[in-house]
């Protein structure tokens, strides 16, 4: 009975033991991954930080280029200003054309 009491204590220290060292090695899994989303996450953090200051770069240029998109703006539409003065003088020299060669015929 002794020797069976031994045998079941013995095998329940090994199932424990075995059960622990699962644990253990779960945690120590669990650790490493932790430390790899740590480091991802720092490297994400410089990443992050990175595009945030060429952003900010990008506005900065956005905005001193703001002057000169408005006058390509108003040239634009100046342009299209002068193109339509152009059309209308164009016909208006057509008219003035045709009642000149009426009048030479007459």
């Amino acid at each position: 009975m002794e020797q069976a009491a031994d045998k079941m204590f013995s095998s329940t220290a090994d199932f424990l033991r075995t059960e622990l060292n699962a644990a253990v090695d779960d945690f120590q899994l669990l650790q490493a991954m932790n430390k790899a989303a740590l480091h991802k996450y720092k490297d994400l953090t410089k990443t992050t930080q990175v595009i945030g200051g060429a952003l900010e770069a990008l506005e900065d240029q956005y905005k001193d280029l703001a002057p000169i998109l408005a006058q390509l703006d108003d040239i634009e539409e100046n342009v299209n200003n002068l193109e339509q003065a152009a059309f209308k003088l164009d016909s208006f020299c057509k008219q003035l054309e045709q009642k000149l060669k009426s009048l030479e015929t007459k």
